[in-house]
């Protein structure tokens, strides 16, 4: 499978991590994301009241995806009204219902029936002078107003990558279904610090906390490098894994960096290969880290908890200046703004407000910020956590 909104719900495996049957592959998480895209109807048109839902009711997940869009309706103050179109031929029926209706936009969920014939849908609700919201880019690139969810397009290429590994004699119950926004999330994480089959990344992090897991494990995977892994974090032993096992891409905290620094055996530790990394912290703690590791092009990192998959990485070839002052540019598939926490207008560059970070799975995190020129920057009162 390809582009299966919940595979687990539609039955086609028992689990993302262990599928169990004869059928594996990328689940699209776009049931997560009708929340999200219901949202960003509303913000590019804030009149939005009514709100009519396209579905297939023959579709296994049609249920599912109107109550998770009924709870997003609500949410945003709107009201949502069902219509149903079980084949091609009764399109033009369900948007005649649609016009009757005088809503005032339209959101399509579904499987693979509409997105065949996406031109058709597209083409009606433009005759129709409807704005329209969809779970696929393609909707968009024949007509359709927005979308929001992973890429279609992307999915259809990893999925090369079970194919061969199935043809080569892996059981499709043995591999775990990937959803495809964290994958993708990670790869980007790992173009910022220009990761390469040759690189090898120090992690001392547990794998089950986020930045090992969702950012240290993807980023390296995905570019064909390897990962060295300490225990349990002794500054010592991470010294001497450093440099004997010639890591080039550094995983850690300040914290870490700052107790190797200190130790006795650092003096004697070239880490010749060193290169990069991933850590966060105040402009002092990147220099500190660079130095206590010899990472000259360390990155600096936006992220949080409600919103991993990281929000925005410095890259490593920017100047010293930008990895240490701004935390870089939104990462792919991540929409970042500074916005006034009454009105929610965005600010102009300079300005003080709320800082509203977006993940592709629609999740939100909020924190004070200041308006910069396309780089989140850190309020210089807080320390990040």
């Amino acid at each position: 499978m390809v582009s299966v909104a919940d595979p687990v719900a539609a039955g086609l495996v028992a689990s993302l991590a262990r599928p169990g049957g004869n059928v594996t592959g990328l689940s699209r998480e776009t049931r997560e994301l009708i929340g999200k895209t219901l949202q960003l109807l509303k913000e590019a048109l804030p009149e939005t009241a009514r709100v009519d839902l396209l579905v297939n009711p023959t579709d296994p997940l049609s249920s599912t995806e109107v109550a998770d869009a009924k709870a997003a309706a609500k949410s945003i103050g709107a009201q949502l009204k069902i219509v149903g179109a079980r084949a091609p031929t009764e399109l033009e029926g369900a948007f005649s219902t649609i016009r009757a209706d005088r809503a005032d936009a339209l959101l399509v969920v579904g499987g693979a029936g509409f997105y065949l014939n996406r031109t058709q849908i597209a083409s009606l609700a433009l005759r129709n002078r409807l704005p329209s919201a969809f779970q696929a880019r393609e909707f968009v690139d024949v007509g359709g107003l927005l979308s929001y969810a992973p890429s279609t397009v992307a999915n259809y290429r990893r999925a090369a990558f079970f194919v061969d590994k199935i043809l080569k004699g892996a059981k499709p119950a043995d591999l775990p279904v990937e959803q495809r926004s964290l994958i993708e999330n990670g790869f980007n994480i790992g173009e910022r610090q220009h990761l390469t089959a040759a690189d090898r990344v120090w992690l001392a992090a547990p794998l089950f906390w986020s930045f090992g897991s969702a950012n240290a494990l993807p980023a390296i995977v995905t570019h064909g490098g390897s990962i060295v892994l300490q225990e349990s974090f002794e500054p010592g032993e991470a010294l001497a894994l450093l440099d004997e096992q010639r890591c080039s891409v550094y995983y850690g905290m300040p914290t870490m960096a700052h107790a190797m620094l200190e130790h006795p055996d650092r003096r004697r530790r070239a880490l010749a290969a060193m290169r990069t990394g991933l850590t966060i912290g105040l402009p002092e703690d990147i220099r500190m880290t660079m130095e206590a590791v010899a990472a000259r092009e360390l990155c600096n990192v936006y992220g949080s908890t409600e919103t991993y998959g990281n929000c925005a990485v410095t890259d490593a070839h920017d100047e010293l200046a930008l990895r240490l002052e701004t935390q870089g540019r939104p990462l792919p598939g991540m929409a970042t703004r500074v916005v006034d926490p009454q009105s929610g207008q965005t600010l102009r560059p300079g300005e003080v407000g709320e800082f509203r970070a977006t993940a592709p799975s629609g999740r939100h995190r909020s924190a004070p910020g200041s308006a910069g020129r396309g780089r989140p920057r850190r309020p210089a009162s807080r320390r990040p956590s």
